[in-house]
């Protein structure tokens, strides 16, 4: 990891939270307009409306920073893909409230969507311990675990800026093994996103201006997931 390949990534960080910091206001008022707004009551600690579509900037400064790293590796496609399933499905239910069983289902076709194209968790290396060979359970595991665990990053999502930090700190953590591993596409994807988490969270703090959403904390949830299942088996455990 040269020095070349250090200012690369650090431009790409600002790039993408550059693009988050001045796309987050537009959406903002987007949103009020359509009246996609999250509404106070008994249960809420905010005391007006609050804008819901932080998936839609995550989205917008994620492809935008994808579009400027521009990566040839063919996990690329199944990754937007999935990442853009999952926002839809979140939208859909940020607006609508889908039904359990429909945001499942939405679910399941966005991990199986990865699994189409042959990512899967086919071991995994238990510390201090043996490594598990799952063989043909491997589809099976791989759509639960990326299932379960994007819903916990959307279960965590229930304060001003927990969600997006908590994951902003999880992508520093993968980011940094992945430098030390040399991973030049995991590393990218990391800065893309984390540069989008980094803008987002200027309006996400205390007193949030915008929230996440199902959108937004699915789609990252996601994200995640396929960046731990795609580099690092003992780690994705973790």
């Amino acid at each position: 990891f040269d020095e070349g390949e250090l200012m690369y990534t650090l431009l790409l960080i600002a790039f993408t939270m550059i693009v988050s910091l001045i796309i987050t206001p537009i959406i903002i008022a987007i949103s009020k307009k359509l009246d996609l707004v999250d509404r106070p009551n008994f249960r809420k600690v905010h005391t007006k409306p609050i804008s819901v579509m932080g998936g839609t900037v995550i989205l917008f400064s994620f492809l935008i920073g994808i579009w400027l790293g521009h990566p040839i590796e063919r996990e690329v496609k199944p990754l937007i893909l999935g990442a853009i399933i999952m926002y839809l499905v979140g939208l859909i239910d940020d607006i609508y409230d889908l039904k359990p069983y429909i945001k499942l289902t939405g679910q399941i076709v966005a991990a199986l969507v990865v699994t189409l194209y042959g990512i899967t968790i086919d071991f995994i290396s238990l510390p201090m311990g043996p490594t598990i060979h799952f063989g043909f359970l491997s589809i099976p595991i791989t759509v639960i675990w990326i299932v379960a665990i994007t819903n916990a990053i959307n279960l965590i999502d229930g304060l001003d800026g927990l969600a997006s930090g908590v994951s902003a700190i999880g992508l520093m953590t993968i980011g940094f093994i992945a430098i030390l591993q040399a991973n030049i596409f995991i590393i990218m994807i990391c800065c893309v996103l984390l540069g989008s988490l980094l803008g987002f969270l200027f309006y996400n703090f205390h007193p949030a201006k915008i929230f996440l959403g199902d959108s937004g904390a699915l789609m990252i949830g996601f994200i995640i997931l396929f960046l731990s299942i795609l580099g690092f088996k003992y780690i994705t455990f973790i």
